[in-house]
């Protein structure tokens, strides 16, 4: 799984807004009836932006990509926002590079063809799993590895 680290779950980010939402209501209530009506409508138009905000951050929680070893086929699943893509390389013919750009993604090439993966994960573990998918290659006894 190469994904972002995010905190929240998208359920707990709904409870949170739910609360949000109900503190607010209170407060401008409140307001409403100490004689300040327009706090209301204010405080509604603050949770709208803020429900926008949540629900764009919750549809990008899912993105990033699944790698997995099947048989003699590495499969490769990319998720980013609502596009969804499935590669699938032939072991004895993949090759895994890290470090050839200057994006510092991994790449995995096989006939012709090259994907780069890892961009949701952190600069310093990229590497690290480059290394990780070459070892599980390895350790399934396939050969078309590439040095660093």
């Amino acid at each position: 799984m190469l994904r972002a680290n995010c905190s929240l779950a998208p359920k707990r980010l709904c409870a949170v807004l739910g609360s949000l939402v109900l503190l607010s209501t209170l407060i401008g209530a409140g307001f409403w009836c100490l004689g300040a009506p327009w706090v209301l409508p204010f405080a509604g138009v603050e949770m709208i932006a803020l429900a926008l905000a949540l629900w764009i951050y919750a549809r990008r929680v899912e993105d990033g990509e699944e790698l997995w070893l099947q048989g003699d086929t590495l499969h490769l699943h990319a998720r980013c926002g609502s596009e969804v893509r499935l590669w699938a390389f032939p072991v004895a013919w993949v090759t895994v590079r890290f470090g050839g750009h200057t994006d510092g993604l991994i790449e995995l090439a096989c006939a012709g063809q090259r994907v780069r993966a890892g961009a949701r994960l952190p600069a310093h573990r990229r590497a690290q799993m480059a290394i990780s998918i070459r070892q599980s290659l390895r350790t399934a006894g396939f050969v078309g590895l590439e040095p660093n």
